[in-house]
């Protein structure tokens, strides 16, 4: 009778134990750091491409990634530079102190802007006329990157990102400091967002992501559900796209005496078909549920059967 009782009572502490936390997050951690700039006076450049990184891979999807307060917080507690390539030792330290599985880290090289002359008929008449050839301004920038799995210390991934933009009239002449403009302009502006300095550094991050995004799956969480539909905190940079069909997933943290989780648990509980995707959200239709869909389960795209 008392062993009945003991074993009512333990399913009773983790039914409680599941009711208070019944879904975790399956996604891989990961925490940019600001990237280093060998070039004097474009330290805030590696805090923009940093942010930038940031923006992207929560759009992605694939990832929970850290909010840059609580890396600062590591980086003085550990004494590192706010800013500059991450050594895979640092990283590591760096990675159980945040709870994260990367580290992604890197080094802008190339940073600035260039001008061409277009010739051709428009040009000749210029120069007929005395107006000389149409100039085209172009931004570029380039930098390597490298994502550092935490619990080996070894280089996961490391590759080079690249962007361009160009302009055929250019606010910022050759002549002006470009060092003074960069730290001079907020990150956040409407100048800044404008530029062709961002336009190319956005470039690039996109092209940076492009080059390892397949090596993750991306998983959406469910925000919101009204009857059938339901909608994904994840969009276009995910790689979802409308008619695509994905399991619907519950996971259940399983934890040891001390309260720690040790294991995630993750049962598949329906499907649902994506009818719309925006930049950042989708929304998919219910097509089948064995227990009710709901508001924090996950849907993954590696679990995709079709497209239309």
């Amino acid at each position: 009778m008392r062993k009945i009782g003991l074993f009512l009572f333990m399913l009773l502490f983790i039914s409680l134990t599941f009711s208070q936390e019944t879904t975790g997050n399956v996604k891989k951690r990961i925490a940019v750091v600001p990237f280093d700039s060998q070039m004097v006076g474009t330290v805030n450049l590696g805090k923009i491409v940093g942010e930038m990184f940031t923006t992207a891979l929560v759009r992605m999807g694939a990832f929970d990634v850290i909010e840059r307060s609580k890396i600062e917080a590591v980086m003085e507690e550990l004494k590192l530079q706010h800013g500059g390539m991450v050594d895979p030792s640092s990283a590591v330290a760096m990675g159980k102190l945040l709870g994260v599985d990367y580290i992604l880290t890197g080094t802008i090289t190339e940073f600035g802007i260039r001008e061409e002359k277009k010739g051709g008929i428009l040009g000749f008449l210029r120069n007929l006329f005395g107006g000389g050839a149409r100039k085209v301004s172009i931004a570029r920038i380039k930098f390597d990157y490298r994502i550092i799995d935490v619990s080996t210390g070894r280089i996961f991934f490391a590759d080079t990102g690249e962007g361009e933009e160009k302009q055929s009239s250019f606010s910022l002449a050759v002549g002006t400091d470009l060092n003074k403009w960069i730290g001079g302009v907020g990150t956040e502006s409407k100048e800044w967002e404008q530029s062709a300095f961002s336009k190319a550094t956005r470039k690039a991050v996109e092209n940076a992501i492009r080059k390892f995004s397949f090596l993750f799956t991306p998983e959406g969480k469910i925000i919101a559900r009204d009857r059938k539909v339901v909608i994904l905190d994840i969009g276009i940079a995910s790689g979802i796209k409308e008619g695509m069909v994905l399991g619907v997933y519950r996971v259940k943290p399983i934890k040891d005496e001390e309260g720690n989780i040790v294991w995630m648990d993750k049962e598949k509980i329906g499907e649902i078909r994506i009818v719309e995707v925006r930049e950042d959200k989708a929304k998919g239709e219910i097509i089948s549920e064995t227990v009710s869909i709901r508001q924090g389960d996950y849907a993954s795209i590696g679990s995709e059967k079709n497209s239309r």
